[in-house]
């Protein structure tokens, strides 16, 4: 298995079309050097070239060639305008799903006292969708995500870099400076 050590798009993708193995190993690299704090401001401009460039070439299938793809959830409702989530997906890390959907919209109905600046836990989180839709409308003081397969803990925290960052990989702070 050849493993992305740099931090260029193009060689990016380029490993990427040798295997779901490969990519897997590129993406774990990323998140390796996005926890880096030495390389985490370079590699959150890496991560936001690779998305560009998906966006830019919607006409690839980049599962069947590259072995991810990044889909768009949307968490708002009636209540508020909370942009969509983009997340990263792996064919064998489960996509969200109707049920799921359903699921997150029945916790957004309990009062937001019932998950601010407490300690929540997702049990099963996938790529992380549900957590990250969570840790964005209440604020909680910290969400842990658990997953028995590690292909998904990967997605899942490179999602939630992908959601912090803007389309040219700056950190997204709020008013307390807290990205």
């Amino acid at each position: 298995m050849s493993e992305f050590t740099s931090t260029s798009c193009a060689e990016f993708y380029k490993r990427c079309l040798l295997s779901s193995n490969d990519t897997i190993a590129n993406f774990n690299t990323i998140l390796t050097n996005l926890e880096n704090s030495s390389k985490s401001e370079e590699t959150r401009k890496t991560l936001a070239e690779i998305i560009q460039y998906f966006e830019d070439n919607s006409s690839i299938d980049f599962v069947a060639k590259y072995h991810f793809s990044f889909v768009k959830v949307d968490i708002s409702n009636d209540h508020d305008n909370s942009e969509p989530l983009l997340l990263l997906q792996f064919p064998s890390t489960f996509t969200p799903e109707e049920w799921s959907y359903t699921f997150f919209e029945g916790l957004c109905r309990y009062d937001q006292s019932e998950f601010n600046s407490k300690k929540l836990v997702e049990i099963g989180c996938g790529n992380g969708w549900i957590t990250l839709g969570l840790a964005k409308k209440y604020n909680p003081e910290f969400i842990y995500g658990l997953d028995i397969n590690p292909k998904a803990i990967i997605a899942s925290k490179i999602n939630l870099h992908i959601n912090a960052i803007d389309e040219n990989g700056e950190l997204i702070l709020d008013d307390k400076g807290k990205s």
